[in-house]
């Protein structure tokens, strides 16, 4: 009996029994209860881009001017020249006017690519469509606050601070591109 105790105690000091755990204290995971938002490095977010601007600009300018000139009449052996005057006037009015628009409304999903010494998110991301020969690119930079991302990973984008927001793409072709010659001959003279 004494020599069964003692290789049970033996065999429980040789093999120790380890066990990992799957749960783990840096998983995004890690609590049931915490928001899973963007938060650091490499993490994703989608931007709402919805913006629009509107801008006008009037100008106006006048000006007059008036001049007049009179020459007495000669004296001495000048007396045949009698009183001679004239006068001029000149005016001018202009005014001019423009006004510009425009909206843009997408959904890109951008990076973050670094934090800022205040905590904010540093966020960068370009997205390319390209249908035919139509390339469109939308470039967006710029800063958010963790607390304005929502728990879906989505902010808008009139809460992105230092917003560069680039649209860019090609100018459809001109459908007289591809006419006839004779057409090209015709348009060009008329």
């Amino acid at each position: 009996m004494r020599i069964t105790i003692l290789t049970c105690l033996a065999l429980l000091a040789v093999t120790t029994a380890a066990a990992d755990s799957l749960w783990s204290p840096h998983s995004p995971f890690a609590s049931l209860f915490a928001d899973h938002k963007a938060c650091q490095v490499g993490d994703v977010i989608t931007i709402i881009i919805s913006e629009s601007a509107q801008a006008s600009h009037t100008a106006g300018v006048e000006h007059e001017h008036q001049a007049n000139s009179e020459v007495g009449p000669g004296k001495g052996f000048l007396e045949f020249i009698n009183l001679v005057g004239w006068g001029g006037k000149s005016a001018s009015d202009a005014k001019g006017a423009s006004t510009r628009g425009g909206s843009l409304s997408a959904r890109i999903t951008v990076s973050v690519v670094g934090i800022s010494p205040t905590g904010n998110l540093v966020l960068e991301g370009k997205r390319t469509v390209k249908v035919n020969e139509d390339v469109q690119e939308i470039t967006v930079t710029g800063e958010v606050r963790p607390r304005d991302v929502s728990p879906d990973n989505t902010v808008l984008s009139r809460y992105v601070a230092n917003a560069k927001i680039e649209y860019t793409g090609t100018e459809p072709e001109r459908p007289t591109r591809h006419s006839g010659i004779i057409t090209r001959i015709l348009n060009l003279l008329f």
